[in-house]
């Protein structure tokens, strides 16, 4: 797949992508235009009277006709809108051409995309042109080629975007050659997050191929990364099930390119002349068709473009590991491949991000590989990390309920052939130099350097450095796109805030006076509390089985053991703790809950899972009603981490839970807060003839805010490395993470369960003994521990507008 440069050693490399032919000529040759153009006369106009856009001569400069615009005629030389000089065409399509401009004012290299068929003359087009390039504007990611500026001239639409260069997906895939697994889960991780990013804003790409991927290179830095290129034929999805009048098809009716699209792509009645709307599950499908091809060195379905279509719409592709016997496919990738080729898109996973996880989570230690490849996409040597998971987005496409409604066919009108911002026939195209060895100069591939990230507009100063300070460990950013709201003495808060750094970024939203992870909405029948009116509960999204959050307002409380005669090294000292306000799980995580995860991840019930399965077996799952209400056990910390991190939540520190468990600091030294109760009364707990129970079994394990199953059922794991406490000033939000990359530390447990002893349901319980170790390596798997999930939430404080910030994490400034 990734072979050297020995074919092509001396010759600079030029791919112009416009939606090609398949190089085994398996997709259909590009279709003729509508109506043939002749030469230009010198006037810059064909016998037709339609501008011509493609002649490579010198046409007339803005200078010397005096007319600020695009001119009829393009060329080397030409000025074009008073700020772009041309260089040289670098492709072109039936709707029009894309130059490598050169900007005048920032002196730097841009592709322009010229619309050459009428927009302005139909009202309704041109307000479909600005509202989609105003979108794709701001999808900002460095897997997405950046469109700088958009505008109608005349009757011409023109769009200016990153100018990229680098090596085309297409070079490195060889007919008959398997990929490296390292390489394609690299490949597969940039284009899923920026897939993911866009079906949150509810773009669909609808043409991916391997000619609309880059690997390009930093000329700075030298690091590789992966660019998806022309979302252009991308249909903005306002609503669900929602028929935008706009749809972008070749002469065939036919969107995007047959050898990769799905389906529902090629579902015209051509009788009718209507289709049915496409979501983001069909870019999921041509991300299928790619990883197959990838994984096989073949694609799944060939022939002529009516034949490709027919297979893609009634014919299973064949198994991976039957096309290609000596690629030593694991089973778990081919099962998620064959899953994303699913003919229904229900069938498919339900998001880009999920697929990647999925992938990630089947390849195994096969794919562990560094962030950044080698200098050379075709020579990588990957260290032995694993890359990061993604976070899925909500997408804006359909409702993540098991119900979806289902999607509406509409009418084909004018307006579904008048081009987009984005056209179908006219992919950006790019200037692709070889590798060392390769090009004339034997230059290294060159890029644009990703973009800044923007700046927030609108936002009051104060709520910046609020949300930069107030949370110390975790310091927040206004989102940049989405707006902003007045609370109180009119400061503007952002609608949306995100936290983390490179790839691993959590977005939160701002409801009310909350900022909630993606997919979480209060539960209105559970009403607000406190003096900022937060909702008490909230559920997060998770398929059948949502699940439920309570309300733990911020504040400072004494943590670890405070009676002398019950301290050890792992309790002690009895020390102060400041945290700020989040949400814990209602309940441990339930095997209902568990499996609606492990469904929508793609992960098998073998490797890690291979215990869990029989845990949920020896309770009755999934045969025995109301088995599903147990906790799920025997999941190792990493699998945990994964499921939190899918929901836009985190496993809790030690200080979380045992603030909870507390009921906030109030109840001491048991969750009933009864010194004198016999905990085996209270709580399932006590070693001997305890067996797993339902959550919610027992009522009296409760805390005041609603928390169930703190002291009994199963034990939990946290967030932190285990450490002993440290004797120093109140400590604000701690947590104890690794002390790097590579140490493999014992992370803690904590809480009682059916199978310890009694004296373990005391909240601030911590220690080996009896058999049970309350510190466990990330992979280990226990009968009796299970998982409780936290979201970490930001509050929109009351600010005074010339005081951002709150001296102290005990004062006013926190909800008590």
């Amino acid at each position: 797949m990734h072979r050297g440069d020995e074919e092509e050693p001396t010759k600079n490399r030029t791919v112009a992508i416009f939606g090609s032919p398949d190089p085994d000529g398996d997709a259909p040759p590009p279709a003729p235009p509508a109506e043939e153009s002749v030469a230009a006369p010198p006037g810059g106009t064909t016998q037709r009277g339609t501008p011509d856009l493609r002649s490579p001569q010198a046409g007339p400069t803005a200078e010397s006709t005096g007319v600020v615009g695009i001119p009829p005629v393009i060329g080397p030389g030409s000025i074009l809108l008073n700020k772009y000089r041309v260089v040289r065409m670098l492709g072109e399509g039936g709707m029009g051409s894309v130059w490598l401009v050169h900007h005048l004012g920032l002196d730097e290299p841009r592709a322009l995309k010229v619309i050459s068929e009428g927009i302005a003359g139909d009202p309704r087009a041109r307000a479909r042109f600005e509202l989609e390039a105003r979108i794709l504007a701001k999808l900002k990611h460095p897997c997405a080629v950046a469109v700088h500026d958009t505008g109608i001239v005349g009757d011409t639409a023109y769009i200016e975007m990153e100018y990229v260069q680098g090596d085309g997906l297409r070079r490195l895939i060889h007919r008959g050659e398997p990929g490296r697994l390292p390489f394609i889960l690299w490949v597969m991780r940039g284009m899923c997050d920026v897939l993911s990013l866009a079906h949150n804003r509810g773009i669909v790409h609808r043409d991916l191929k391997p000619e609309n991927v880059m690997v390009v290179t930093d000329p700075e830095t030298g690091a590789q990364g992966v660019k998806v290129l022309d979302f252009g034929i991308a249909k903005i999805i306002q609503a669900v099930g929602d028929a935008a009048q706009a749809v972008t098809m070749n002469t065939q009716g036919v969107l995007g390119t047959p050898a990769y699209s799905s389906p529902e792509q090629n579902g015209v009645d051509v009788v009718e002349n209507t289709r049915t709307a496409i979501d983001h599950r069909s870019d999921v499908y041509s991300l299928g068709v790619m990883l197959y091809e990838m994984l096989t060195g073949e694609l799944p379905f060939k022939g002529n473009w009516t034949q490709v279509l027919y297979q893609h719409a009634k014919t299973p592709p064949r198994p991976l590991r039957e096309v290609a016997p000596d690629a030593a496919i694991p089973p778990a990738v081919e099962e998620l491949v064959l899953r994303c080729l699913e003919k229904s898109p229900d069938l498919r996973p339900d998001s880009a991000a999920e697929l990647y996880n999925a992938l990630r989570a089947a390849v195994g230690e096969r794919g562990l590989v560094d962030e950044e490849t080698a200098a050379d996409a075709a020579a990588i040597t990957p260290r032995r990390a694993p890359l990061p998971l993604l976070t899925p987005h909500p997408h804006g496409t359909i409702e993540p309920s098991a119900s979806r409604p289902q999607a509406r066919p509409f009418r084909l009108t004018r307006l579904a052939a008048i081009p987009l911002a984005i056209a179908a026939a006219i992919p950006i195209a790019l200037m692709v130099w070889g590798r060392p060895g390769g090009g004339g100069d034997g230059s290294k591939a060159e890029s644009q350097a990703p973009p800044p990230t923007p700046t927030a507009t609108g936002v009051s100063p104060e709520v910046v450095r609020f949300l930069k300070e107030e949370y110390v460990g975790r310091p927040y950013t206004p989102d940049p796109d989405v707006g902003v709201v007045e609370l109180d003495a009119r400061l503007r808060w952002p609608k949306a805030v995100t936290i983390g750094e490179g790839r691993d970024i959590r977005r939160l939203a701002l409801q009310g006076r909350v900022y909630l992870p993606e997919g979480a909405a209060p539960d209105p029948s559970k009403g607000d509390e406190g003096a900022l009116g937060l909702p008490r509960a909230v559920k997060v999204a998770n398929g059948h089985a949502p699940i439920a959050f309570r309300l733990i307002e911020g504040g400072d409380f004494l943590m670890g053991e405070k009676d002398p005669k019950l301290q050890n090294e792992d309790n002690k000292p009895f020390h102060k703790v400041a945290l700020s306000t989040y949400y814990l799980q209602e309940t441990e995580t339930t095997i209902a809950q568990f499996e609606d995860y492990r469904r929508r991840a793609g992960r098998g019930r073998e490797g890690e899972l291979d215990r869990y399965v029989t845990a949920t077996g020896e309770v009755g799952y999934p045969k025995i009603e109301g088995a599903e209400d147990h906790p799920a056990v025997e999941l190792p910390r990493s699998v945990a981490e994964e499921f939190a991190r899918s929901l836009g939540a985190r496993l809790p520190t030690e200080a979380q839970w045992e603030f909870a468990a507390r009921s906030r600091g109030r109840r001491d030294p048991f969750v009933w807060a009864d010194d004198a109760a016999n905990p085996m009364e209270y709580a399932n707990i006590g070693g001997l003839t305890q067996r797993l129970q339902p959550v919610r079994s027992w009522s009296e394990d409760r805390t005041l805010e609603g928390v169930f199953d703190m002291t009994g059922n199963v034990r939990e794991w946290c967030r932190d490395v285990w450490a002993g406490y440290l004797d120093k000033p109140a400590a604000i939000d701690p947590v104890v993470n690794p002390a790097s990359a590579t140490e493999d530390p014992h992370f803690a447990i904590r809480g009682g369960s059916y199978a310890t002893l009694p004296e373990t349901a005391r909240v601030s319980y911590r220690s080996d003994s009896s058999g049970q170790a309350y510190r466990a390596k990330n992979r280990e798997k226990f009968a009796d521990v299970g998982v409780r999930l936290v979201l970490e939430v930001v509050i929109a404080e009351k600010l005074e507008p010339d005081a951002a910030t709150k001296t102290s994490p005990g004062d006013e400034g926190r909800a008590k």
